[in-house]
């Protein structure tokens, strides 16, 4: 009889130590069967406690009943809320702003405990599918997208459970631009920033999507800086030349005021006058005007007031040479002969 309970007990041994070895059991555990849980441990992302078979690592089984039972739920988590997840997982939501479905939902409002058809566990696809189920502007596809967001990559900028900066970034514009915009890094560099810049990318580009072209919300005339003819991208001189119109400058005139455009004679509206005439006018408000992007660098540059050193006219690159002075200036471009203005 002693040697029978040696035997057992090493079997029992030897099944201990097969079964930890072991990485999933060939056959489905006791909790999944047929009639049971089935599937439980099936989808393309299924969680390893439910694929190994370690459901009581997660449903601690109530002493007072035996399952299945009529009596309700026979098992208590182990943990209460995200404090589950914890026993396995790195904590996610420790950021300054945490992810209001962390705070209301806990890990279950977008992860499923069991299998998913999606990485990471996701209930749903990431973007429009997932994020849209509590942000209705995910679910709208704005006329320009931004490359990230029409492909559901949300947590290319947003951290889906904590960060340190407003919207859950992962880091502030414009260093969250610079990731993938390498050339906005060197706006920095430059003498002179456009204010707009230097507080944030997103005073003029729609971090989702805009309305019009480079995802602004507003029309600006650089937006034409390409056309496409025949199937092939050429370059046009539809942002060089265009008729004032205050809906094509919109952009534009979210900041700076109109009347620097329109009023042919001013003292004030403008510093960059002869006398009283107004010869931002003068080179903008007429038939066939020319863009604000022609003398200016949108972002930054090393000039005054943004002036660009050439202006492109076609595949041409021609000079400016605008030269300041202390009450006005002068400018000897390509288009005209030298001028000299004086306030």
């Amino acid at each position: 009889m002693m040697r029978s309970s040696v035997q057992f007990s090493s079997c029992a041994a030897f099944a201990v130590v097969l079964i930890a070895s072991s990485p999933a059991r060939a056959e489905p555990p006791k909790c999944i069967t047929a009639d049971c849980h089935s599937g439980y441990n099936e989808g393309k992302s299924v969680h390893p406690p439910a694929k190994n078979a370690e459901c009581d690592s997660c449903h601690q089984p109530k002493k007072d009943r035996a399952h299945p039972s009529k009596k309700g739920r026979d098992f208590t988590p182990a943990a209460e809320g995200p404090e589950l997840c914890h026993m396995c997982h790195d904590k996610k939501n420790g950021g300054k702003i945490v992810h209001e479905a962390i705070k209301m939902e806990g890990c279950l409002g977008c992860h499923s405990p069991h299998k998913s058809n999606h990485a990471f566990l996701l209930k749903e696809k990431p973007g429009k599918d997932l994020c849209g189920t509590c942000h209705e502007s995910a679910q709208k596809t704005p006329a320009i997208p931004h490359k990230p967001y029409a492909e559901g990559k949300c947590a290319g900028c947003h951290n889906p459970h904590s960060a340190p900066f407003r919207k859950l970034l992962v880091e502030e514009s414009p260093k969250l631009c610079v990731r993938c915009h390498a050339a906005a890094g060197e706006f920095a560099k430059k003498k002179t920033m456009h204010p707009p810049v230097a507080e944030g990318c997103g005073n003029c580009h729609k971090p989702h999507g805009g309305k019009a072209s480079f995802l602004l919300d507003a029309s600006s005339p650089s937006a034409f800086v390409v056309t496409r003819q025949n199937g092939d991208m050429a370059t046009c001189l539809g942002c060089f030349y265009t008729e004032y119109a205050a809906e094509k400058f919109a952009s534009c005139l979210e900041c700076h005021d109109e009347k620097a455009f329109t009023e042919r004679k001013t003292t004030t509206a403008t510093a960059f006058r002869d006398r009283d005439r107004n010869l931002h006018s003068l080179h903008v408000n007429r038939r066939k005007g020319i863009t604000c992007t022609v003398c200016h660098e949108v972002h930054a540059g090393d000039s005054p007031a943004l002036l660009r050193k050439e202006m492109r006219f076609g595949s041409r690159r021609l000079p400016i040479a605008h030269t300041k002075a202390e009450k006005g200036g002068s400018c000897a471009p390509a288009c005209h002969a030298k001028q000299v203005y004086e306030r």
